[in-house]
């Protein structure tokens, strides 16, 4: 009889689980709605910080830029504070992906897609260019440099 009411408040602990099944429908939507999005978002154009904002009428500086085991191609990236950057990503080789962390971009790119990034070059200075998407052995030693002048 001990074994049947154990069994009773087990029973009762999981009817609870018609309650917690709307927020786990809920949490499965939007995992899946996210996983659209990031593959929808995974190509395309990019707009990053102050261009997403502004109409500029300055000096726009289209660039492309390759991505490939172990770096990239220009190296370095320069242009000129001020410039609204475009870069066209492609990837010669496998999946790479592109991070500048002082401009919040981090964008992936696969083997034979382009994707596009715009962005201000508000900040002056030198700046890594990473791979941000593992790519094989020399992954961690892959770096480029972005060179925002006066």
């Amino acid at each position: 009889m001990g074994g049947k009411i154990a069994y009773k408040e087990v029973k009762n602990r999981y009817n609870l689980l018609p309650h917690l099944r709307v927020d786990m429908r809920r949490t499965c939507f939007l995992i899946v709605l996210f996983a659209v999005g990031v593959t929808l978002g995974y190509g395309g154009d990019h707009t990053i910080g102050a261009a997403a904002q502004v109409e500029y009428d300055g000096n726009i500086k289209e660039i492309r830029l390759e991505a490939f085991q172990f770096g990239f191609s220009p190296d370095p990236v320069v242009v000129k504070k001020g410039d609204v950057v475009k870069l066209e990503i492609t990837s010669r080789d496998v999946p790479h992906g592109v991070y500048i962390k002082e401009y919040n971009i981090n964008v992936p790119v696969k083997k034979g897609e382009s994707v596009k990034v715009k962005f201000l070059a508000d900040k002056e200075g030198e700046f890594d260019i990473r791979c941000s998407v593992f790519c094989g052995s020399g992954h961690s030693r892959m770096r480029g440099r972005l060179v925002v002048s006066k």
